[in-house]
């Protein structure tokens, strides 16, 4: 839209370079510099058009600024949950739930990588392990919060149940 595009307008070619689809534009278009002009091909009304775009210097969407804002919040209460009341196993689970949520949160919001490497990876996979376990944690501390259940806790395999289900759906992943 910057670049005088309208709706209907088709992009062939960034900078010469064909692409499949959208992730491997933007991987395109990430590859370019900040402030300088690349040329995007395309075909607007049955003509071919050459529009030079300038890329932006900075920009951020304001619904990942909330996203990262409201990730940080889940860890900072989570870390005052379990830090205010260490004692209590649920204040522990539920404080490392909402760590894990938290932290799901924060770095999904950052995930544009231009290259995919060892670091998106490892990163990719501690998001996969921290929303898994955390909805399996969450689910623990329900055993305990808002009262405890004797009638679950009777029984030591249920409150593993989850992790279990968890690390299944992990692996699956």
């Amino acid at each position: 839209d910057r670049a005088g595009m309208k709706v209907g307008v088709l992009i062939f070619k960034i900078n010469g370079q064909r692409f499949k689809d959208f992730i491997e534009a933007d991987r395109i278009l990430r590859r370019g510099q900040s402030g300088k002009a690349i040329a995007n091909e395309v075909l607007r009304g049955g003509r071919e058009l050459t529009l030079h775009v300038v890329l932006a210097k900075f920009g951020i969407r304001f619904s990942l600024l909330v996203m990262s804002f409201s990730g940080l919040l889940f860890m900072v209460i989570g870390a005052f949950i379990a830090l205010y009341r260490p004692l209590f196993k649920a204040a522990r689970l539920l404080g490392l739930a909402f760590l894990m949520f938290g932290f799901f949160m924060t770095v999904s919001t950052l995930r544009r990588d231009v290259d995919y490497d060892t670091f998106a990876a490892a990163r990719d996979v501690t998001m996969l392990i921290c929303i898994l376990l955390g909805i399996a944690t969450w689910l623990h501390s329900s055993y305990y919060f808002p009262k405890e259940r004797p009638e679950i806790l009777a029984k030591p395999w249920i409150p593993y149940v989850p992790y279990v289900i968890g690390l299944m759906l992990g692996v699956f992943f």
